[in-house]
């Protein structure tokens, strides 16, 4: 596990810079279910601010969308933006549980 500056401990870290929306989404959803199938249940997801006025942010203003797509949303507990950032709990998976102990 790792922190970052605010103290949030994660499990994976995921920057979406540079990436087009589409991209950021289907790299959104596969690492929320490897994750999910993994056990890791704490992500960090960097989008970015942006700036509307130099058109940049798509990402950081799409991203809650992604996290409401019906394949992810039942594994998801909470998720919250903070500087740029998006942090994202999943539920636990007693599968994973099961098959990693």
């Amino acid at each position: 596990m790792k922190r970052n500056k605010s103290d949030f401990v994660y499990d994976i870290k995921i920057d979406l810079h540079g990436l087009t929306t589409m991209q950021a989404f289907h790299r959104t959803l596969g690492t929320i279910e490897s994750a999910y199938k993994n056990g890791d249940r704490k992500l960090l997801f960097v989008t970015g601010i942006g700036d509307p006025a130099r058109g940049t942010g798509a990402i950081r203003a799409e991203f809650p969308t992604y996290l409401d797509h019906p394949s992810v949303r039942g594994f998801i507990l909470d998720a919250k933006y903070e500087s740029g950032k998006y942090l994202v709990k999943l539920r636990k998976n007693k599968l994973s549980v099961i098959v990693n102990d």
